[in-house]
Parts: C-alpha cells; structure tokens; sequence
C-alpha cells in the first residue's frame, strides 16, 4: 500500500494542469457561445422591432465580447428605428472608420454624412 501512494500522488500533479486547461477553455468557450446566443436573441428582437429588447441584448453581447462587429451594427440599426439618429450616424461612422464596409450603405440611406479624416481639408490659421 505505502508503493502506490508516492505513484498516485505523482498522477495526481500530472493530471492536475490538464484538469485546470479543460477547465479554462471550456469557461472560454461558453462566454463565446453566450455572446452568440445574445446576438441571436437580439436580431429575433430587432426583426421584431422592439429595439429597446434588442438594444440590451446586443449590450449583453458586447460586455461578453466587445469584438463582434455585427452585435454593433445591429445596435446602430436599432437607435435607428428608435428614431435616434443621431446615435446610429455616430455608430455606424465609426464601424466604417473601423473597415466595416456594410455600414457605408446604412449611412447613406440614414442621411447620415461621413467624412474620413483624410479627406477632411483643414483651415490654416
């Protein structure tokens, strides 16, 4: 008995770093497959036009993962249909400013005007 306590001890510090790696992907990919069941939830919301439900769920998708682009966009259309303008101009500007080519279509049928940076003529002084 006093043989095979040194062997399991020595399994169990092996084994032990494969447990804590499973365990921090798996807690990584269920913040990745939470995010896209809020996107999916607020896009059912947005096509049922309560943008206000849709807004938060596309919030709740971006405190998982700030980087989904689309969870912004669909945010944008939703001040949109809120009828706040000025908020979907600002938003999908900078999606555009960020290369995300879809929103150039939206600002034009919005109204909105977009100017990139460089295409800004400063005055002297």
């Amino acid at each position: 008995m006093e043989e095979d306590y040194p062997v399991y001890n020595m399994k169990k510090y092996v084994l032990l770093p494969f447990l804590i790696l499973f365990l921090c992907i798996g807690l990584m990919s269920c913040g990745k497959s939470a995010a896209s069941i809020y996107l999916r939830k607020g896009k059912e919301y947005y096509k049922k036009k309560n943008y206000q439900m849709a807004i938060r769920f596309f919030d709740k998708t971006l405190e998982v993962d700030s980087s989904i682009t689309e969870a912004k966009y669909y945010k944008a259309l939703c001040y949109y249909g809120l009828g706040h303008n000025h908020y979907a101009c600002e938003e999908m500007s900078i999606l555009l400013k960020n290369g995300y080519t879809q929103a150039d279509s939206c600002l034009k049928e919005m109204g909105c005007f977009y100017f990139p940076e460089d295409t800004i003529q400063h005055g002297s002084k």
